[in-house]
């Protein structure tokens, strides 16, 4: 009761704050447990991910799949078309190699604290029939071991689901999103209670991925909840967190969801390249583009982080839309019949190192990394896409480090030391101006999903969203979830190329947050009034209502002794009454308890209704509903039980007595246990028992 009614406390006061003062930190209504193994909310995750790994993507190690014939795009494809014999052999030379207990040395000397490692659902529970080879999973375990060694901890990510979640290569399969079908979802479920069975009480292990991006716009969303909502319950016992995607839904849409799940993360990834109008932004404009997103985090009300994104300000990276697809940037995309205008060059970009880049264009990736970190952390952290690569330097972590590009120490920058991007920059800028008509200046364009896709499509790239089809070359509309040219108005100059620095003042912030302090200050002790006279109230009804309660349900209703019976049993008596009629009022509150295969227990479903239930009024509807649940017998097996009320049927003696004092007939006694006791004025006794506790 406490709990709840402090969460709504909270969050009332945070959205006030929130248009007072953007400097103030949002209130978390997902509490973290005590007993996970990093300070999620307080301390800021800073991580890489360890893509192309133990889950291959073309454009991440291409000379892996160049050794393969065309029509290998993914993983499915590679163990199919070279057997299962030949892939093992190669695959496990590429596990290990690829990453070693050297890389987390490394990490750690950069100042990195958190590792994310994807994986598929074939290497943990395997299904009959899938080309996929083992061995990747005991990496995994490695990895943990490495991972303690150099004192970072470790999210593993499950990257891929039975079926493909998202349709892309980094899915394990493209084509087609098809999970959700048959046992698909089951087969998930079970991936993961092996992950927490074997892994989560390791050290390093901090947090448990459910699910990598699954496309919201293209599954039943009430399905992907209610896995989610399975899947925490199954590991909400061990002390890791649990991390949820927000399935492109956008951030905060999540905010109704989860609130009263303990260790809960949210996770979104941001990039900026996989939409023409986008790719139209100068260095500037990405920087702001990343600001607002940031802003979007923020307002999120649980742990939330961006879990992938990049440096990337093109998509010319080699086969990163995936293999025998070009590029955006400078119009050589072709993906079944979709095709693309030129933008910029890719000259080294497509294949080479940090070095080869041209002097601006390292300039304007640094300034753009240090804007991301910055807005980021306005949130709970980041974990960059990804640790290395053969030969991306926009997306190589590791790569940008070393040359200079990222930040050390980590941490380092705020807001009031982001470099303002090159206005003047001969690379990124290429391209925006154009004599076409149909070309849109980077203030006439719209923003689009964050959605890492290679798919989208370039018809109505201007219509205020952005399309992603989940089998190649159809298209479904995506809900718009990254910052509109309107929403950007603020950093956005109104004339084409003149963009406006987001203002970091730091008078203005402190003085936002003064202002913030005081309103919330007032707004809980405002509400700390109103909850001590309503508790008070509440005691008093209560010690009306009990006793009545209590002698009338335990004695007649019962055949028990016409006394009342002691403190505790009145009290489970009291919150069942108070959880019936909640349950009636809001929905299935005990049915979904009972349905939930996770085993969890009824009761806590019933003493939370109920404690919700204690605090307030119900209304004529909820009465009426409860009154009818009560007589067909809904009552019989609840806290009656639970407090060993009910007991055999009563002697002949007792028959008789309670025969005289109700009216029934004999025959009423051989529903015993169905119907209960059908006391003709059942009903109006429970009116008057609702009237005499005071909730008319």
């Amino acid at each position: 009761m406490g709990l709840f009614r402090t969460s709504l406390v909270a969050t009332a006061a945070v959205a006030l704050l929130a248009s007072t003062s953007a400097a103030l930190p949002v209130t978390m209504v997902s509490p973290v447990r005590r007993d996970v193994k990093f300070s999620f909310g307080q301390d800021k995750i800073r991580g890489v991910n360890l893509g192309g790994w133990l889950l291959l993507e073309p454009w991440i190690t291409p000379s892996i799949f160049e050794a393969t014939p065309d029509e290998v795009v993914d993983e499915f494809t590679y163990t199919k078309v070279l057997g299962p014999a030949e892939a093992k052999t190669r695959l496990e030379k590429h596990w290990s190699s690829w990453i070693t207990e050297n890389d987390f040395s490394e990490m750690a000397s950069k100042g990195l604290n958190f590792v994310r490692i994807p994986i598929g659902y074939w290497s943990v529970t395997p299904l009959d029939g899938d080309p996929y080879v083992q061995g990747a999973y005991q990496w995994l375990g490695r990895a943990l071991e490495w991972a303690q060694g150099a004192n970072l901890k470790v999210m593993i990510d499950l990257h891929g689901a039975p079926l493909s979640q998202n349709g892309l290569d980094n899915s394990g399969k493209r084509g087609p999103v098809q999970w959700g079908q048959g046992n698909s979802v089951g087969t998930t479920l079970n991936a993961l209670n092996k992950i927490r069975d074997d892994f989560a009480s390791h050290p390093a292990a901090a947090a448990i991925q459910l699910l990598n991006e699954p496309m919201g716009p293209q599954l039943d969303m009430d399905m992907v909840r209610q896995f989610m909502t399975e899947g925490y319950h199954n590991l909400e016992s061990s002390n890791v967190a649990v991390a949820v995607h927000d399935a492109f839904q956008g951030v905060t849409s999540w905010n109704d969801w989860g609130a009263d799940m303990s260790s809960l993360m949210l996770d979104t990834h941001h990039y900026q390249v996989f939409e023409s109008g986008m790719l139209q932004l100068d260095a500037a404009g990405h920087a702001a583009a990343a600001c607002s997103f940031g802003n979007q985090m923020a307002a999120a009300n649980k742990v939330t982080i961006s879990g992938e994104w990049s440096g990337a300000m093109t998509d010319c990276a080699k086969w990163l839309n995936g293999r025998g697809v070009g590029a955006r940037y400078d119009g050589t995309f072709n993906f079944n019949g979709q095709t693309s205008q030129h933008i910029g060059p890719c000259d080294g970009k497509y294949s080479g190192t940090v070095d080869q880049l041209s002097e601006a264009d390292r300039a304007n990736i640094r300034r753009f990394i240090h804007a991301q970190m910055v807005a980021y952390e306005k949130a709970d952290g980041w974990i960059f896409w990804t640790w290395k690569t053969e030969g991306a330097p926009e997306w190589d972590f590791r790569m940008l480090t070393n040359a200079g590009l990222i930040p050390q120490p980590l941490g380092a920058m705020d807001a009031s030391n982001v470099e303002t991007p090159d206005q003047d920059s001969d690379s990124e800028d290429e391209g925006l101006e154009s004599d076409d008509p149909d070309t849109p200046s980077p203030t006439q364009t719209t923003f689009p999903t964050d959605s890492p896709t290679p798919f989208p499509s370039e018809t109505g790239r201007l219509a205020g969203q952005s399309t992603i089809p989940v089998n190649p070359g159809s298209e479904t509309p995506l809900p718009q979830t990254s910052p509109t040219s309107g929403q950007l108005d603020a950093s956005i100059g109104s004339a084409p190329n003149e963009v406006q620095q987001p203002e970091f003042s730091q008078n203005a912030g402190q003085s936002g947050q003064m202002i913030g302090l005081a309103v919330l200050a007032i707004i809980i002790f405002t509400l700390w009034i109103c909850r001590r006279r309503r508790n008070r109230a509440n005691a008093k009804r209560t010690s009306k209502l009990r006793p009545f309660l209590c002698r009338r349900s335990s004695a007649q209703q019962y055949g028990m002794p016409a006394v009342p019976p002691d403190a505790k049993t009145q009290s489970k008596v009291m919150d069942d009454l108070m959880a019936a009629a909640y349950a009636a009022e809001s929905g299935n509150a005990w049915e979904t308890g009972s349905k939930r295969s996770s085993g969890s227990s009824l009761w806590r479903e019933k003493e939370q209704a109920g404690a919700l239930y204690a605090s307030q009024k119900p209304t004529e509807k909820s009465k009426s509903l409860y009154v009818n649940q009560l007589i067909s017998g809904f009552w019989k097996r609840s806290s009656q039980e639970e407090a060993g009320n009910i007991r055999p049927p009563p002697s002949v003696a007792g028959k008789t007595e309670m025969t005289s004092q109700s009216g029934a007939t004999e025959s009423t006694w051989n529903t015993w246990g169905v119907t209960q006791h059908p006391r003709k004025p059942k009903e109006d006794w429970i009116k008057r028992c609702i009237r005499l506790g005071g909730t008319k």
